[in-house]
């Protein structure tokens, strides 16, 4: 059985990496075969794997089909709907889900959830709020950039089919209010609205909310850092540990009733799904709810269950529940760590002879070291970075957060619908307690204990192998051998020739970024777009992908001009990385473009200058990088004046520039295109932006002249090699990472 239910979660992953869906229909004739095959021992694999691709292929195939559509994307709408989450608030704008039921002029066109932005909302906005709305809808769309987060993806494993704001907040009407249409989101939101009013300007407020109701909005990114640095991230908000401690404690309190042992189970039961409920049934939470549920199953109906049994069953009702779950990296962090320990502890139990006290401080230390041991891989494979402190920390904040934080919480909220008193003089003892744990995380914060580095699939293999070995029965192999499995993580190679570069034109939306590597170093151009907390590509997009190529230094970090398109996310950069100088047009700058600034690395000629008498955009700082075999210059925001001196200055032959001003109509002017005529222009614009980027008179100028231009709204991050002859490969990511849910280019 659990062979077959492994082979059932492989053919959901097989499904998730395709570029597009095959016909469903057609398979769902070997049905009735694969059903029968279920009662046949021999047959049962087979029968498991083609369910799974059956079950996944009909969710993906039936997600597609509710998406918005065409003749709806983009156009000023008039829905009625209903909020159906916990609302979060962030820069004036209220971000919430609603279920769309109607659509003015439009009957049975089209329904479904939609992600809606509320600027400067007039009304307070609960869940359950039934509203009458004008709104613009789109499809879900987003930045795709090699390794990273896919936004596309979570919406769709979210069931989101649309996103959009609210055009004016002229016409809008409360219809209804009905906290039972999402009663648990209802309950959540009195808890938060509480919990702010008491906290106030609590330092810890966010991560108490968080503690509470899994809700990590109010977590400021200040503290995410230093949960980041110091590894906690998993414990400050609500994990599977805490459904697993809070299932312990009802069962234990319940104990001293005189209920049997089968309706302490059932009540137990019971009580975790509630908790699991108001802690917004994140993915850890299901995982650990549905194991809990297992054991509890077990006590009532007095039968025993291995642990591999309860681990293999929650995997199947996590996929079952949220078929989609299998691409987040929840996933792998929450199954990985539970496998690693039932690998590490099933068959290796022992009598202790030490007392129960030091047995269980054993016991905690072993725990957390397999886990951190088995995840330093993972993490550096999925995110590019690990804690090295991590083992540390857990092992002094698990115990923490669990025995004097969590009781205070849970009565806290327990205390609410009856004692006004008891509850805030709860939530004011677990704040004194999580206040001086956090005082100890913020020193620690302030160290760099980051690992950072990024490696192919081999490596990661390796490594994991070597987890294998090390966790493996003593005596069966020897164990350095596993350890010597882990040295490819920390080897440094070098992609590149002498002479080579790779460009790669980052996909930050409306804003550039563009990455040059050489053989030894890198130089970064620019830093794209931010836009208040909520957005900063340097911090969310250009940070991690920095770190996946595995770059923690920059030789040099250019900011053009000062407009926050291309300089919004430079104090992330400095910030998160080591970088060696700064020039920029922006007055006060460490260095100044202003005098031609040049130097020699690894075979290739940089030059960073600006054209004389340029003003705002055309004051823009220019990078040219140029071998005998191959010339780049990234542009900034030129315009036709700049354009124009640039015309009078000596180049080398240039092969690949970016689109000066995002494909402005105000730049690219003919003389311009005619001057460099490159191979290859890249425009870096946003998908369906404002400004309408890049301008189709711009496109077709470099049409004529036979330039290839590619736009990152449209192929997502684009990389080029380039060497002794030129131009030596292109990959656009949204060609080849693309899978089914993507939008089209």
């Amino acid at each position: 059985m659990n062979v077959a239910i492994c082979l059932f979660v492989l053919a959901i992953l097989l499904v998730t990496r395709l570029p597009e869906l095959p016909p469903v229909a057609p398979l769902f004739m070997g049905l009735p075969l694969a059903l029968f095959g279920l009662s046949r021992k021999r047959t049962l694999p087979f029968s498991a794997f083609f369910l799974g691709l059956l079950f996944v292929l009909h969710n993906a195939a039936s997600g597609l089909k509710a998406a918005l559509p065409e003749q709806l994307q983009g156009k000023d709408l008039q829905v009625i709907g209903r909020v159906s989450n916990l609302p979060g608030q962030n820069d004036g704008i209220v971000r919430f889900r609603f279920r769309i039921e109607a659509i003015a002029g439009c009957e049975s066109c089209w329904t479904g959830l939609a992600s809606i932005s509320w600027y400067n909302a007039p009304v307070r906005v609960r869940p359950g709020d039934r509203f009458q709305l004008n709104v613009r809808l789109s499809k879900p769309s987003a930045s795709l950039n090699p390794g990273l987060f896919d936004y596309e993806g979570w919406l769709f494993a979210e069931g989101i089919t649309a996103t959009g704001y609210v055009k004016t907040s002229r016409g809008f009407k409360l219809l209804e209010s009905d906290d039972l249409a999402v009663p648990h989101h209802a309950m959540r939101y009195r808890i938060r609205d509480v919990m702010q009013g008491l906290l106030k300007d609590s330092p810890v407020k966010g991560l108490l909310i968080a503690l509470s109701i899994g809700e990590t909005r109010q977590i400021s990114r200040t503290a995410w850092n230093a949960l980041t640095r110091t590894g906690i991230n998993h414990l400050l908000i609500i994990s599977g540990l805490h459904v697993g401690l809070v299932a312990g404690m009802i069962f234990r309190l319940l104990g001293f009733t005189s209920l049997s042992v089968r309706w302490v189970g059932w009540i137990t039961m019971l009580l975790t799904a509630f908790y699991a409920g108001l802690a917004g049934f994140g993915l850890p939470v299901q995982r650990a709810l549905i194991m809990t549920s297992v054991v509890l199953f077990a006590v009532c109906i007095n039968r025993k269950i291995s642990t591999l049994d309860m681990f293999t069953l929650s995997l199947l009702g996590v996929v079952l529940l949220q078929p989609f779950a299998v691409m987040s990296i929840g996933f792998w962090l929450s199954f990985g760590a539970v496998f690693a320990l039932l690998y590490a502890f099933t068959g290796r139990l022992r009598d202790d002879q030490r007392s129960p006290a030091l047995g269980v401080l054993f016991a905690m230390i072993r725990t957390q070291w397999i886990v951190t041991i088995a995840m330093f891989p993972v993490l550096l494979h999925l995110l590019f970075q690990v804690s090295l402190v991590s083992f540390l920390v857990n092992l002094v904040a698990i115990p923490w957060i669990s025995f004097l934080v969590i009781p205070w919480l849970l009565l806290f909220v327990a205390a609410m619908p009856l004692s006004t008193v008891i509850s805030a003089t709860s939530l004011s003892v677990a704040e004194f307690f999580l206040s001086i744990l956090w005082q100890g995380i913020e020193w620690m914060a302030d160290k760099d204990w980051m690992f950072h580095a990024s490696h192919g699939l081999l490596p990661f293999l390796i490594a994991m192998l070597g987890i294998l070995v090390i966790f493996s029965p003593r005596g069966l192999v020897p164990r350095w051998l596993g350890w010597m499995c882990f040295l490819p993580l920390f080897s440094l190679t070098a992609a590149l020739e002498k002479g080579e570069m790779r460009l790669t034109f980052i996909d930050v939306g409306q804003g550039l970024s563009v990455l040059l590597q050489t053989r030894y170093s890198a130089l970064l151009y620019d830093a794209g777009p931010k836009f208040g907390d909520r957005f900063d590509s340097g911090e969310q997009i250009i940070t991690p992908l920095l770190r996946k190529f595995g770059v923690d230094r920059l030789h040099t970090l250019v900011i053009s001009h000062g407009d926050n398109d291309h300089a919004g996310g430079m104090q992330s950069i400095l910030r998160n990385l080591s970088v060696a100088r700064v020039v920029s047009s922006i007055s006060g700058s460490q260095q100044d473009c202003e005098s031609d600034i040049r130097w020699s690395m690894d075979g290739i000629r940089f030059e960073i200058f600006a054209l004389q008498g340029g003003s705002g955009n055309n004051s823009s700082c220019l990078l040219l990088a140029y071998t005998s075999g191959y010339g780049v210059l990234i542009t900034g925001d030129i315009e036709k004046i700049a354009e124009d001196r640039l015309r009078e200055r000596e180049l080398p032959e240039i092969h690949v520039i970016t689109v000066p001003h995002h494909g402005s109509r105000t730049s690219s002017s003919p003389g311009f295109i005619n001057h460099l005529l490159p191979q290859l222009a890249i425009v870096s614009a946003g998908f369906r932006n404002r400004f309408h980027h890049p301008n189709a008179a711009v496109l077709r100028r470099y049409e004529k002249r036979h330039v290839k231009v590619l736009n990152t709204a449209e192929e997502g991050a684009i990389t080029v090699w380039l060497g002794e002859n030129g131009i030596v490969r292109i990959e656009r990511s949204r060609s080849v990472a693309r899978r089914f849910w993507h939008r089209s280019q």
